[in-house]
């Protein structure tokens, strides 16, 4: 009589465990809002324009890796640590600005599109010469 039981249960267990592996995550392929490869990057800040570009990876289990480099108007680099959860890339980058070598770090909030084409999002910018925070934004484009 239990029979049945456990042959109802194991197929259940089966079919929820196959509806399960279709619904990819962040950073598993066909996940709709991995960000992948160079983007274009614009940075305000105090209402001033800063253009360059980031490029990112999304490894398994949405943990994000890359580099920001700005060309203009001044010449900046760093490193980019992040998260995706969802279609929202959260992310840290440590710089620094090779005209006068002050540091600082970006921390930023930004929606993915489907696909991960784009990205924009609030940031803000600690300042470690100058010692402040100040608020901006970013826009990522591919």
């Amino acid at each position: 009589m239990n029979r049945p039981a456990r042959a109802a249960t194991g197929a259940f267990v089966v079919i929820v465990a196959g509806a399960c592996a279709g619904n990819p995550q962040p950073g598993d392929s066909g996940y709709a809002y991995n960000v992948s490869d160079a983007y274009a990057a614009e940075f305000i800040v105090d209402a001033a324009s800063y253009t360059g570009s980031m490029t990112l990876e999304t490894a398994v289990g949405g943990m994000v890796t890359g580099s920001m480099s700005v060309t203009s108007p001044a010449t900046i680099t760093g490193t980019v640590n992040g998260t995706i959860a969802a279609d929202t890339l959260t992310f840290e980058s440590n710089y620094e600005i090779a005209e006068n070598g002050c540091t600082g770090i970006v921390t930023g909030v930004g929606v993915i599109t489907t696909g991960g084409d784009a990205v924009a999002g609030s940031m803000d910018v600690y300042d470690a010469c100058a010692d402040q925070t100040l608020e901006g934004s970013f826009d990522l484009t591919r």
